[in-house]
């Protein structure tokens, strides 16, 4: 017996056997899960490579405003030594060992956060310059000449000089994977670092002068 489909699964005019319309709709639901399962398998693994990226992205701000850090604080290191260069007192020791931890902290990133071939160059030659720097600072420990405290004193102010190139360095690469949200609060909170280092540095001033 015939049996008119459009009377009610379809809106065409096709007869079928009952026994045919349960085939065809049977049919066309199992097309429909396939479709549906292959397109759930395609959201899931989008979802998870958004995922891998966006943690990707994560790690690579982490990392990259970590070594920023570390060059701003190398540049305000290379900064006091320049201004204590010609002053009386100055454990020059503890200057050397900051530099020294400084160094050691550059070392401890690993390089594969840094995908830029110019700013992997910045980091060794700033480490190299880190090196140098040490040397000559501890040699401010014993009485210099006046040649001889200019030769280190430039040596210092290279120093300032690789890690204030390489905060820009990093602060282009920041750029590329952050958004204008995040570059404001990362210079609030360095902005905020600065400021109470600064106060620390004020309080130890006065109690020198104690």
């Amino acid at each position: 017996m015939d049996y008119d489909i459009c009377n009610t699964c379809l809106l065409v005019p096709v007869s079928f056997t009952r026994t045919e319309c349960a085939a065809w709709v049977q049919a066309i639901g199992s097309v429909c899960a396939i479709i549906l399962g292959i397109l759930a398998i395609i959201y899931q693994q989008s979802k998870e490579e958004a995922r891998r990226i966006e943690g990707s992205r994560l790690e690579s701000r982490k990392q990259l405003n970590a070594l920023k850090w570390i060059f701003l604080e190398i540049s305000n290191q290379a900064q006091m030594c320049l201004t204590k260069l010609n002053s009386e007192h100055v454990r020059w020791d503890i200057q050397a060992d900051e530099f020294q931890e400084l160094d050691r902290r550059m070392h401890s990133m690993p390089l594969s956060i840094i995908s830029d071939a110019g700013l992997m160059a910045r980091v060794l030659e700033t480490s190299r310059g880190l090196r140098l720097t040490v040397l000559m600072v501890n040699a401010l420990s014993s009485p210099r000449k006046e040649e001889a405290r200019l030769i280190i004193s430039r040596m210092i102010a290279k120093t300032k000089e690789e890690a204030l190139i390489g905060v820009a360095e990093v602060t282009q690469l920041l750029v590329k994977c952050s958004s204008s949200a995040e570059l404001e609060k990362d210079w609030e909170l360095i902005d905020k670092r600065k400021s109470n280092r600064d106060m620390t540095l004020e309080v130890l001033s006065e109690l020198d002068r104690a």
